[in-house]
């Protein structure tokens, strides 16, 4: 082959030259990827990571001017990094972090694509101080993010992409931590023996956080509040409230309160864990249960598929226990709870103290949770107290009030069983299988309509009382018997009738039964527009035995019937009147009959007139009296017939 302007000679003079260079050049790329691979085998020796980490903290520690030490650092590419015995000071020389051991499990080169993601996080033996003064508006640890951070404003526009983070377990052991925040007047601090965490998914950038189990065990955390953050307060809150009011409901729905979290968990496990909550604005009570000041102790639960979106709550509690320092002991609590935007329901409630079992289902059902403040009677409700037992020495942890009346002392050496349905809108509910007992033999059975609720001024029921039983045993352990001087009640004793109206205006059809005789009832009671209160009854006794009801053997038994009317304003005297008729008494031997009563009662007078009829005396007596306190006055008139 022939070359134009070259010959054989000057092409082989350029070959050598080109051999060379390629030589040279792979020479130069051998070099750099020897020294690159000597770079990270070096940066995987652990004391040349120490050495070049320790290099990073003596500068920090130069900005800062405080005590900063570590142990060692270890970093295995491409995924594991180990930090031991990290010691870092605040400005006043107190500890601010102190780390043994942690150990990550990581993508490294996700880093540089924006991503953390961590396959295992453990730390152990940590300790953590978090303190902001009064007269200090930052926090101990800012002297850090100063030293580190650019003084020269940072001028560039962020377009790197999100970072994204992804978990899938973490292990806590032995850590504390403390924030003591003066200014804002709070005081949180936990102890952490041992936390787990396996995670399905976890995603910041979309809110989503998916957890197979939550572990927590032999842990505690303390809040505390201080009065300091009083002087952060309007003048015109109620610093006494803590509960959510009707304003804070009015604004609630589920959408508002979960805001695109989505959150759930396959089980979160709690074993001994104790939590202490102190608003130290408020004085510590003396008795009963102290909403401001609660102390849990050997809290252990376990929750299962629980679940939080926009759509809604979902939890089922297998079982809870817990000990609290006024005397609450649940010793086992479990049941499934529910919210939704138009529904909170808690179903197969269960629970257990010392005392006391309660077993329930509960669902109310709205058109929003806005309704609950705004239109709460047009909410639904389903409520089944299934045969519970309470004990009211445990109702008297939240109202011990309750201890001051005379009676509870000896309530609360019985159970009070209880169970009944509920059924419909607030403000018209059916009752239905109400029954409550207590004592040896003590029971009521009822059933019924209320209507207007929650409304007190519009409400309106119509009970029918099934039974209402008690015994004379029953009643002394209620009532002294010196308030019974001369009154011998009967040892059984039961009532049983209908109720209807409202708090304004009563109708009553009741029907007593006892040992010593029965009487059949039928009143009204109505409170008029000008306020004055009025009662009226019919009654009408049958074979009442009067020498047992007043200890006196010459009496025997006595029917009789009446009518009596009674009307009082305030401040005004007592207006009353009467038509009784005794149909028949035995006294002495004998049986009297046809003995008519007539009374009226107009302030401190009373006038009273008897006519007897009876075939062996007739009689008729006219008796007056003035019964003013100083200047009392009677006078009697009698007619006798025969005799």
């Amino acid at each position: 082959m022939q070359y134009k302007g070259l010959d054989k000679k000057s092409i082989s003079n350029k070959s050598p030259k080109k051999h060379r260079i390629t030589r040279v050049i792979l020479r130069i790329f051998v070099l750099l990827f020897a020294l690159l691979l000597s770079i990270i085998i070096a940066l995987n020796v652990p004391a040349v990571q120490t050495y070049i980490t320790k290099k990073l903290i003596d500068s920090i520690r130069e900005k800062t001017g405080t005590e900063l030490t570590l142990g060692s650092v270890k970093i295995v590419f491409p995924k594991v990094i180990e930090v031991e015995n990290v010691f870092v000071a605040d400005q006043k020389s107190d500890t601010l972090l102190y780390l043994s051991s942690l150990k990550i499990d990581v993508k490294l080169w996700g880093l540089f694509q924006n991503k953390v993601d961590i396959n295992n996080l453990e730390l152990e033996n940590a300790v953590a101080n978090i303190r902001r003064e009064n007269k200090d508006s930052s926090f101990n640890f800012q002297f850090i993010m100063d030293a580190l951070s650019s003084k020269a404003p940072d001028t560039t526009i962020e377009t790197s992409l999100p970072w994204i983070m992804n978990l899938n377990r973490i292990s806590l052991k032995n850590v504390r931590g403390v924030l003591n925040d003066t200014k804002s007047g709070t005081d949180l601090s936990f102890n952490i023996n041992e936390f787990e965490s396996n995670v399905k998914d976890f995603d910041f950038s979309k809110r989503e956080y998916h957890f197979k189990n939550l572990t927590l065990k032999n842990s505690s955390i303390q809040v505390a509040l201080s009065k300091a953050r009083i002087s952060s307060k309007p003048k015109n809150q109620n610093s006494s409230s803590t509960v959510v009011t009707k304003e804070n409901i009015a604004s609630l729905d589920t959408a508002g309160m979960f805001s695109g979290l989505k959150f759930s968990t396959d089980s979160i496990l709690m074993v001994n864990v104790n939590i202490r909550y102190d608003d130290n604005e408020f004085e510590k009570v003396n008795s009963g249960f102290d909403f401001k000041h609660i102390s849990v102790t050997h809290l252990n639960s376990l929750v299962v598929n629980t679940s939080v979106s926009n759509s809604g709550l979902l939890t089922e509690i297998n079982n809870l226990s817990l000990e609290e320092s006024s005397g609450v002991d649940i010793k086992k609590f479990s049941g499934i709870t529910k919210l939704t935007p138009n529904t909170v329901e808690f179903a197969k409630l269960n629970l257990e103290t010392d005392r006391s079992k309660i077993s329930a289902d509960a669902k109310m059902i709205f058109s929003s949770l806005n309704s609950l403040s705004s239109d709460l009677g047009n909410c639904n409700l389903e409520l089944d107290l299934k045969q519970s037992v309470l004990n009211p020495s445990e109702i008297e942890l939240f109202l011990p009030s309750l201890s001051t009346a005379p009676i509870f002392e000896e309530l609360k050496k019985s159970n009070i069983a209880a169970a009944f349905k509920a059924n419909g809108k607030v403000n018209n509910l059916e009752i239905e299988n109400l029954s409550i007992s207590g004592f040896e033999n003590s029971k009521f059975v009822s059933h019924g309509h209320i209507n207007g609720l929650p409304n007190m001024d519009k409400i309106n029921f119509n009970v029918k009382i099934d039974l209402l039983a008690t015994t004379l045993s029953d009643i002394n352990k209620l009532v002294d018997p010196k308030l019974l001087n001369g009154i011998n009640l009967p040892p059984t004793m039961n009532l049983s009738g209908e109720l209807d109206g409202s708090l304004q205006a009563l109708n009553a059809n009741l029907n007593f039964n006892s040992t010593y005789g029965n009487v059949l009832l039928n009143g009204f009671y109505k409170k008029l527009a000008n306020g004055r209160d009025t009662v009226e009854l019919k009654f009408a006794g049958n074979k009442i035995n009067v020498g047992k009801l007043i200890g006196d053997s010459a009496f025997g038994n006595i029917n009789i019937s009446g009518v009596t009317s009674t009307s009082k304003r305030d401040n005004e005297p007592i207006v009353s009147n009467g038509k009784v008729q005794i149909e028949d008494l035995f006294y002495n031997s004998y049986n009297y009959s046809n003995i008519d009563v007539q009374y009226v009662i107009d302030g401190d007078s009373v006038i009273t007139k008897v006519i007897s009829d009876d075939e062996n005396i007739k009689f008729n007596l006219l008796a007056k009296g003035y019964i003013r306190n100083q200047e009392k006055k009677y006078s009697t008139e009698l007619e006798l017939s025969s005799l």
